[in-house]
């Protein structure tokens, strides 16, 4: 059984200092005053650990208000707590063993910090209580109370009583609602519809929101977003159009044609409007997050289409640029009178591309290797002439 001492502040903070001094101590002797002040100490415990047990208690049971007054009584017994973890005060009862003193009590740690985050949560909950408050004074849109009052539900889930108001204020605002759709001109308002769009469906409601109200909303707002979204997009998707008619097919022909000079010809053309068409697709993009059209949309087909055009034009431009890096190479290995393998070797990479040599480039290629043909054939000849007179000369002797 507990044996507890009646003892005053003042009892309190001299005992404390007199166990500190013991503890920092390692010649301290065990004297009258170090067991009174370990008394003092223990009840001290005991009765800090009782009051922030039941408090906690009362947390878990969801009257933290009560449980913080409780706790906030004098002797305020949070800050009894706090004086009592003095420094080292973690080595007291491994003294009192080795003393054979009487051990006391370990200080509720887990209650402690259980209630040390009740009172900050209280903090943070007082401004959201006079913004509650004044709002109400104020008699604010019942928009912005429910915002605030939901926050403060939030925060407060133990406390029931919130949670019967954010229902009353959501039926309030049903109300409201259903009063400002039958208003003239505010299932055609897509500002207002897609702001009460958003608050219905990213809004955790108490209760299943009204669904005549909700299928309003959404039927206005999904008619409005493609009437609204495709009067903005036109004027950049005619002109997108009147651009692309006249280049959209360049990219085909020079995939399709092989001869160089025309080929070059194309090539040369394909970049001019790709800046303007990139920059009615990026016109477009605004358009399109600000009505959540999705990708598919038959209203972004035409920019999509676009789009797919400018990456296959640069994949298919940076082919030919390459070919005809490969092509200038060969040229000046034919103007600088490279040797005959190495010109093979560059003129077997360039026909890998698909398209067609420069004619004067070509012809110079099958004028060179013809002559090496012939060369060829003129060595040949001179050797079976030498290998002949040699066989005749042998015989002869």
């Amino acid at each position: 059984m507990n044996e507890f001492v009646l003892f005053d502040h003042q009892d309190l903070r001299q005992a404390i200092h007199t166990l500190a001094d013991f503890v920092a101590n390692d010649r301290a002797r065990v004297d009258k005053s170090i067991v009174n002040a370990l008394a003092i100490y223990a009840s001290a415990a005991h009765q800090v650990n009782d009051r922030l047990r039941e408090c906690c208690r009362l947390i878990k049971i969801g009257q933290r208000s009560e449980a913080l007054r409780q706790v906030a009584m004098e002797p305020d017994a949070l800050k009894m707590f706090n004086d009592l973890r003095f420094r080292k005060s973690e080595w007291l009862q491994e003294i009192c063993e080795e003393e054979r003193l009487k051990v006391p009590p370990k200080l509720d740690m887990e209650s402690a910090k259980i209630l040390e985050k009740a009172f900050n949560t209280e903090l943070d909950n007082k401004d959201l209580l006079e913004q509650h408050r004044m709002l109400a004074l104020e008699r604010a849109p019942l928009a912005r109370r429910l915002e605030v009052l939901r926050m403060i539900r939030k925060t407060e889930a133990r406390e029931w009583f919130w949670q019967d108001d954010v229902i009353s204020y959501e039926k309030q605002y049903c109300n409201e609602l259903q009063q400002l759709l039958n208003k003239p001109g505010v299932l055609n308002d897509w500002d207002t519809i897609n702001r009460l769009f958003r608050e219905i469906t990213a809004t955790k409601w108490e209760e299943p929101f009204p669904l005549e109200i909700s299928e309003q909303i959404k039927s206005a707002r999904k008619r409005m977003q493609h009437r609204d979204a495709e009067q903005e997009l036109q004027p950049y998707d005619n002109k997108l159009l009147d651009v692309m008619s006249n280049f959209i097919a360049d990219v085909e022909d020079l995939e399709r044609v092989k001869v160089y000079e025309e080929a070059a010809e194309i090539a040369a053309l394909i970049p001019e409007p790709m800046p303007l068409i990139a920059q009615l697709i990026a016109k477009s993009a605004p358009i399109a997050k600000k009505y959540e059209l999705k990708e598919g949309d038959e209203l972004l087909r035409n920019f999509e289409n676009a789009s797919d055009w400018i990456v296959r034009a640069k994949k298919v431009l940076k082919h030919w640029k390459e070919f005809d890096r490969q092509v200038e190479q060969l040229q000046e290995a034919m103007d600088g009178g490279m040797e005959w393998y190495y010109v093979q070797e560059l003129y077997r990479v360039v026909i890998q591309f698909g398209w067609d040599l420069p004619k004067k480039l070509l012809y110079s290629i099958q004028r060179r290797a013809k002559r090496r043909k012939l060369v060829l054939l003129g060595s040949i000849g001179l050797g079976v002439a030498a290998i002949a007179g040699a066989i005749v000369y042998f015989v002869v002797l």
